[in-house]
């Protein structure tokens, strides 16, 4: 069986006083175009197999081609974020759960939602490696 969330890449990058972290880097399947009761316990079950597979580590998701997210489909990325909050406790100011390219319309709803802190986004790989850990503001 195919999973939805593919790993694609792993950097360590630098934080705080010489700390380094691992930060995993995943594409969402570009079949996935919305998150929501339909599509989320498949989702869900890929998602927690990827965060389970370093839970001490960040996770940035490529969704640029995510258009909709319901709330169902907040609720499986705020379990996943949970999950990754009580594994990485020490770390509190560090990004664990982050998107990569996120649509428009997704972060119009992240913005509404005020979860702009707790789902950072990064306009692309790149400005992923410049500015962690610092959580970008939502453009």
């Amino acid at each position: 069986m195919m999973s939805y969330i593919q790993k694609v890449d792993r950097l360590v990058l630098p934080y705080g006083d010489g700390k380094f972290r691992n930060v995993n880097i995943y594409d969402l399947d570009k079949r996935v175009e919305r998150l929501n009761i339909l599509s989320s316990g498949t989702i869900n079950q890929d998602l927690s197999d990827a965060l389970k597979s370093d839970p001490t580590g960040s996770h940035a998701i490529n969704v640029k081609n995510l258009v909709y997210v319901d709330a169902t489909g907040f609720g499986v990325l705020l379990r996943g974020k949970n999950y990754l909050n009580k594994a990485n406790e020490d770390d509190g100011d560090v990004p664990n759960f982050m998107f990569i390219e996120t649509h428009p319309e997704v972060k119009d709803l992240v913005k509404l939602l005020k979860l702009g802190r707790i789902f950072p986004s990064y306009r692309d790989l790149e400005h992923l490696k410049d500015k962690f850990p610092e959580i970008p503001k939502l453009e």
